[in-house]
């Protein structure tokens, strides 16, 4: 564990030197989220009123592939966080907030929202596949170019 709280130190240190080359602020406050599956790092960072999401990512083919279609999907007005500025010399990259609050959050707090909340999320998923796919360079795509079936026992 001494270890992983080292990992932290240095990496929040980092987080927050590339948040001033960002803002050109200090942050006001430095929190670590939950690690996923993954070997990235998520910190919510505070600045004034604003919240923002660092990444601190080892791989940098899945940031570069992060990168790109994060700009794509918003281009195209898909609900994805923005990157709003990345520090590729730390390997972190910077992104807005959306907040604490899950789909799965939503739905259990308030039965009467889960079928329309459901149809959203499914409307979005089309536009992912419909309005996302149109224009978008799959050689960015991470770490395989299709989702196939190699791509799904890797999920499982």
């Amino acid at each position: 564990m001494a270890g992983m709280e080292n990992r932290i130190i240095i990496t929040e240190k980092r987080v927050e030197d590339s948040f001033i080359k960002f803002s050109g602020q200090h942050p006001d406050t430095i929190s670590p989220l939950p690690r996923s599956a993954s070997d990235r790092s998520y910190f919510r960072i505070t600045q004034g009123n604003h919240t923002y999401i660092a990444t601190h990512s080892p791989d940098p083919d899945e940031t570069r592939a992060f990168i790109y279609l994060s700009g794509h999907f918003t281009s195209k007005n898909l609900p994805v966080p923005r990157v709003l500025f990345y520090d590729e010399s730390q390997s972190i990259y910077f992104q807005s907030d959306l907040g604490n609050t899950s789909l799965y959050d939503l739905i259990e707090g308030d039965k009467d929202l889960r079928i329309p909340l459901c149809k959203k999320a499914l409307e979005h998923l089309v536009d992912f596949q419909v309005k996302g796919a149109e224009g978008l360079d799959f050689s960015y795509c991470f770490p395989r170019h299709s989702f196939d079936s190699v791509s799904v026992l890797w999920d499982l």
